[in-house]
């Protein structure tokens, strides 16, 4: 069945943002530097957002350009690169940094316990874009197992093909979903299943709608670090009248070694925030839907 495409409705998503909270006035006078007015300096927090958002769309930095935007010393922008470096979010290089490339993520088990109120907000965006009645391909991870427990939780009437175990389980617990477990060698860490037997069984069903996570976002399509599950992806998308990718704000801008697809066989990306400018720009430029999810009324 062919995957279907719909252009971008511009109502789902005015664009992108900037980083929030900075509004710079470079046209002060005697504010040669740029720094920003009737405003306090950034603080940390507020720093190491603005350095990640700028990775993501522009894949590098220079100290000395943040220091000016910022307002604050080439000394302090260089601690904040130390600490994101530190802690895997980027790459540090000779005056600045640069995306660092994904080779490897951490476990099922782990990804499921981190950022889980971003994915939550994903999971109930994304499970809100499935009519009852569907047939689903969903593949295993730990934003998709958001989604499952989304639709568990709402929809009556769904079939679920799914090649993770722990997808699986969420979705039998709902008596009103048909579950189909994929077979194939079995990944302990991931919870899933791979390989030649698993892309075969998929290939005798059609769907409405496959929902695929990823590893990364970059600008020429989601990517993945592991080959077998990317051609999984590829399979869903092939047997599925519409498509899906959801990722939280950690993914965008991130490189990894298998390429998906790219953004024309994706007609919905959900995810927790707004994508940076340039690559909200390519993602639309592909006829793909951008939808943010949002905190539950009544959250702090």
């Amino acid at each position: 069945m062919p995957l279907g495409k719909h252009n971008a409705d511009p109502r789902l998503y005015d664009g992108a943002e900037a980083a929030p909270g900075f509004g710079w006035d470079r046209r002060a006078a005697g504010n040669r530097r740029g720094r920003p007015v009737g405003l306090t300096k950034p603080k940390k927090k507020d720093r190491h957002e603005l350095i990640l958002r700028q990775i993501a769309e522009h894949a590098s930095i220079r100290v000395s350009l943040l220091a000016e935007q910022l307002g604050v010393t080439g000394e302090t922008i260089r601690r904040d690169i130390a600490e994101l470096n530190a802690s895997g979010l980027l790459s540090r290089t000779y005056g600045g940094a640069t995306v660092r490339p994904v080779t490897s993520e951490a476990s099922f088990a782990i990804r499921q316990n981190v950022r889980v109120a971003e994915r939550d907000r994903i999971g109930g965006a994304a499970a809100g874009l499935v009519a009852d009645g569907a047939v689903v391909m969903i593949d295993g991870g730990s934003t998709t197992h958001q989604v499952i427990w989304h639709l568990a939780q709402r929809a009556r009437d769904l079939t679920i093909i799914t090649n993770s175990t722990a997808i699986a389980v969420v979705a039998a617990a709902n008596p009103g979903f048909r579950v189909r477990l994929c077979p194939g060698p079995y990944d302990g860490s991931e919870a899933l299943v791979t390989g030649e037997e698993t892309i075969e069984y998929l290939a005798r069903f059609n769907a409405h709608r496959a929902i695929i996570g990823a590893s990364g976002l970059g600008h020429n399509g989601p990517c993945d670090v592991s080959a077998g599950q990317a051609a999984v992806k590829r399979a869903m998308l092939r047997q599925s009248e519409r498509s899906m990718l959801v990722v939280d704000a950690s993914k965008f801008g991130v490189s990894a070694v298998e390429r998906i697809c790219g953004f024309d066989a994706i007609d919905d990306l959900v995810v927790d925030r707004p994508l940076p400018v340039e690559l909200a720009r390519i993602v639309q430029a592909g006829g793909t839907r951008i939808h943010v999810g949002r905190e539950p009324a009544g959250s702090a």
